[in-house]
């Protein structure tokens, strides 16, 4: 069997187990709690797959893993499924007016560039001549005579940048001590001290202004930009504590209803 087969197989079975809790949310008697494990459980346990696994491996896994979100949400919304422009929306961040349920087949390339970024400094301190030639490796022009898994690498920072990170760093700065600055504001799921919190904001924010707002109608954009804002999802995220922190299930239909433009049951 060779790698992508195993690939392959080992994603299936993942994606099954992922079934395993995404299949008893709908169950659950309270659609806060199912929604919140939604987004803050089954979303991300994709992260670790695609930090260890070139994006060319990954993708398949990536796809299903995103489909099994999608198809939950729309249970959870009482829809037989959701349109094209719903799962845009749904795909981007809560400050930038979408569910918070990211995309896992088009971050991938950030989860494996910042995993990479994220090793070589380590490998440094702890091998540090075998450290060096992966460096070299990565800092060849074209990539040429370099094992596939650093060519991915290589070919994320060209992506990165190509979607607006331009301050992504250099192997040679990483190399040499780079490490993110603290960002401002946080929204949950959003790594704190990592290059993956900048990296993934990138590609969801030109997604955001290249895909979804050229094909939404005039009306459609205002509504996304004004649900748009740091913690501007915040009642999204609310864990059902106290009574001050619980949402009833009619308004929380609305309150994602209304950013995928869907009918409000009102």
């Amino acid at each position: 069997m060779g790698s992508q087969e195993y690939v392959s197989e080992v994603g299936k079975a993942r994606l099954d187990e992922e079934r395993r809790l995404t299949n008893l949310l709908p169950d659950l008697p309270d659609l806060q709690t199912a929604w919140l494990l939604l987004l803050q459980c089954a979303s991300s346990r994709a992260n670790y797959w695609l930090r260890v696994l070139p994006p060319s491996l990954a993708m398949e896994y990536a796809s299903g893993h995103d489909k099994l979100k999608q198809e939950t949400l729309a249970t959870l919304l009482g829809q037989a499924q959701l349109g094209r422009k719903a799962v845009q929306v749904a795909q981007l961040p809560l400050r930038l007016g979408g569910l918070g349920l990211r995309s896992a087949e088009r971050t991938t390339t950030a989860a494996y560039w910042v995993a990479w970024a994220d090793a070589l400094p380590v490998l440094q301190r702890r091998v540090p001549r075998e450290a060096a030639r992966v460096l070299a490796n990565l800092q060849r022009p074209d990539g040429t005579e370099t094992a596939q898994c650093l060519q991915e690498a290589i070919a994320a920072v060209h992506t990165l940048r190509s979607a607006g990170y331009h301050s992504c760093p250099s192997w040679q700065a990483i190399w040499q001590g780079a490490r993110p600055p603290k960002p401002d504001l946080l929204e949950p799921g959003e790594w704190q001290h990592g290059w993956q919190y900048y990296a993934s904001s990138v590609l969801c924010t030109d997604y955001r202004e290249r895909v979804v707002l050229p094909q939404m109608a005039r009306a459609d954009r205002a509504l996304l930009r004004s649900l748009a804002g740091p913690w501007s999802g915040r009642a999204l995220t609310a864990i059902p504590t106290s009574a001050e922190t619980t949402v009833e299930a009619e308004m929380l239909q609305v309150l994602l209803r209304r950013r995928l433009r869907l009918r409000l049951p009102l």
